[in-house]
């Protein structure tokens, strides 16, 4: 048997590719988040959509927010990619996200002119749908990090024996 890796295979431990990808899955999500920032910024930005009405410029700062904290957060994890920052990131970018979209459910600056097709209730059913991830995110994150902060408690005393 052959100890030579072929050119699509890598003697690399799974862990550490996993941590490759998951660094390459941070740059991505920086890039693409960095990309929303200039177009919903530029000008015309979200003033050229057609179905978004003036009323945006309400929720464009949490949007704006939004979109920042996930570039903070994803850079901090290609850099560092430890599993209690990556928790702490994904609470604090669901946080911000869960107020965004309540301002979005609040202000609903949407208007579509198809009556044909419900498409306002359509996107309060996905911004419901993504308000509950948001929660279970949150839920989930402050889990990991309860677990996570318990693994580095100092053991509790065992009974005395007096």
């Amino acid at each position: 048997m052959s100890s030579h890796t072929g050119p699509f295979e890598s003697s690399s431990s799974p862990a550490l590719r996993g941590s490759v990808r998951r660094r390459v899955g941070y740059a991505v999500a920086v890039a693409v988040s960095g990309v929303l920032l200039v177009l919903v910024n530029a000008v015309p930005g979200w003033r050229a959509v057609p179905f978004v009405t003036a009323e945006a410029v309400d929720v464009i700062f949490l949007v704006n927010l939004s979109l920042i904290v996930g570039i903070v957060v994803n850079s901090l994890n290609a850099v560092f990619d430890r599993r209690w920052l990556r928790a702490a990131g994904e609470l604090a970018s669901s946080t911000v996200a869960l107020v965004m979209l309540v301002q979005l459910w609040q202000v609903f600056p949407f208007e579509f002119a198809d009556p044909a097709v419900d498409w306002a209730l359509i996107l309060r059913v996905v911004i419901a749908f993504a308000i509950g991830g948001c929660v279970a995110s949150m839920i989930v994150q402050m889990v990991i990090l309860i677990r996570i902060g318990s693994r580095h408690l100092p053991a509790a005393p065992g009974p005395s024996s007096a």
